[in-house]
């Protein structure tokens, strides 16, 4: 698995203190589905992939202003640089476009 569990308000502030490289969250209800852990591990030289079960940390989504999920959302240095919300299709290819 090349997703990190976030399990606590400290495991994301740690993943966010990550310091030149993308920092990209999976935020679910449903689990990580294979073609996301497929692209995860091609890209983890460029990007720290994280996930977070939205059923056991409910406080996930007022924290990070979360209305609809699955949502992908990459930090890069602590901000936030790109949020793809419902996993459309398109906002994913621009996610992609970021680790090219």
């Amino acid at each position: 698995m090349v997703y990190k569990e976030l399990n606590t308000q400290e495991d994301f502030q740690s993943a966010l203190g990550t310091q030149g490289k993308y920092v990209l969250i999976y935020a679910h209800e449903d689990g990580v589905p294979a073609i996301a852990e497929e692209y995860s591990e091609k890209n983890a030289a460029k990007c720290d992939s994280y996930q977070v079960d939205l059923t056991k940390n409910p406080y996930v989504k007022g924290m990070m202003d979360m209305n609809e999920w699955p949502s992908v959302i990459v930090f890069k240095d602590g901000q936030e640089v790109k949020r793809a919300v419902g996993a459309k299709p398109d906002d994913l290819q621009a996610i992609g476009a970021l680790f090219q």
